[in-house]
């Protein structure tokens, strides 16, 4: 594959060697496609039923929305007031729908303590991801992004079997 759960994998592993307090937040994409005609969307419900759960396991998340944007925002400001950091990662990103993206945007600021914001979002995907980026319906988004290529590995290819094979 691309090796998004390479990196992934890698991330979570330097994450604990680190010892910093970070919740990673990652909802479900089992199923998830950019149109309710190809599978399921990931919707802002989604996203904030997945950060109440790595928050608090047994969370009674509000159905009504304004009530759970409440909801998520004072479990993130207890968590925030408790040093911890949060990071909300999205993989197979390539595939989240327009809306999600700008509703992250949304999220993203509107998810903060002061000035401080109590949410990272880390959005992991194919290539196709940077060209939905490149959108003019998602440039507010665009504009608040950071992209990071992953390069093949090419001269270092025999390395990274060897190492792979002797992890095994």
């Amino acid at each position: 594959g691309a090796g998004k759960t390479t990196v992934f994998g890698a991330l979570q592993d330097a994450i604990v060697r680190s010892g910093d307090p970070v919740v990673i937040m990652r909802p479900s994409v089992a199923a998830m496609e950019d149109s309710d005609s190809k599978g399921a969307l990931l919707r802002t419900s989604d996203l904030y039923i997945a950060i109440a759960y790595a928050l608090d396991k047994k969370a009674r998340v509000p159905a009504n929305a304004p009530k759970r944007s409440q909801f998520v925002r004072e479990l993130l400001e207890k968590s925030t007031l408790q040093e911890h950091r949060h990071l909300l990662i999205i993989e197979e990103a390539h595939a989240t729908p327009t809306v999600t993206l700008n509703q992250l945007k949304r999220l993203n600021e509107e998810l903060c303590l002061g000035r401080q914001p109590m949410l990272g979002v880390l959005l992991m995907g194919h290539p196709e991801l940077e060209k939905k980026l490149t959108r003019h319906d998602v440039r507010e988004s665009m504009q608040r992004t950071s992209i990071v290529r992953l390069g093949p590995l090419d001269a270092h290819l025999n390395a990274y079997l060897q190492h792979r094979a002797k992890a095994a």
